[in-house]
């Protein structure tokens, strides 16, 4: 977690120099979670988490709502 989390705020720091946005986005997709090292950023829960942590005004949340949903989320989230 922490060390993806550095990583990111990295390139949030690189990017908000250029005035570029960064988009998280997060699949919930079964495909998409099997045999990946970083569970937490397959379910809405995990991915809030991180999302929060990175407390970056370069970062954003890409939401598709089909794997919001899938991924335990809901409106209130």
């Amino acid at each position: 977690f922490e060390v993806l989390r550095k990583r990111v705020l990295a390139i949030a720091d690189v990017l908000q120099a250029k005035k570029i946005k960064l988009g998280l986005y997060f699949s919930a997709s079964k495909e998409f979670r099997e045999d990946k090292q970083f569970k937490f950023v397959s379910d809405t829960d995990g991915f809030l988490a991180f999302f929060n942590a990175l407390n970056h005004p370069a970062v954003y949340a890409v939401i598709d709502t089909w794997s919001w949903t899938v991924g335990g989320g809901n409106l209130e989230k």
